[in-house]
């Protein structure tokens, strides 16, 4: 099913999907193929859910802030300058680890 919606939205540079807790990258890659067909260059934050267990028990997220945060360096450089748009799209504690990166 198509849903078309009459709103003009801004152009992205990029986007960076952000996997969920204990998911990793292979588990996003249809969506990011999605994407990029239709004109986004998109980017997966590389990482396994194994990723994901240094984090528990309350010690720190600093091991996927920084995954974020290299994600768009290394795969759009030039999104960097000041006109750069790249979009951060989580699931689940993607998207709420997310909102603590930005």
């Amino acid at each position: 099913m198509t849903v078309t919606v009459g709103v003009t939205l801004p152009r992205l540079d990029a986007a960076v999907v952000v996997p969920g807790f204990l998911s990793g990258a292979s588990d996003f890659r249809e969506m990011a193929d999605s994407l990029s067909a239709r004109g986004i260059r998109t980017a997966v934050v590389p990482m396994a859910a194994w990723h994901w267990l240094p984090c528990l028990g309350g010690r720190s997220m600093r091991p996927i802030l920084e995954r974020i945060d290299h994600t768009p360096r290394g795969h759009f450089p030039e999104a960097g300058a000041a006109r750069g748009r790249v979009a951060l799209i989580g699931h689940s504690a993607g998207g709420w680890i997310s909102r603590v990166y930005l």
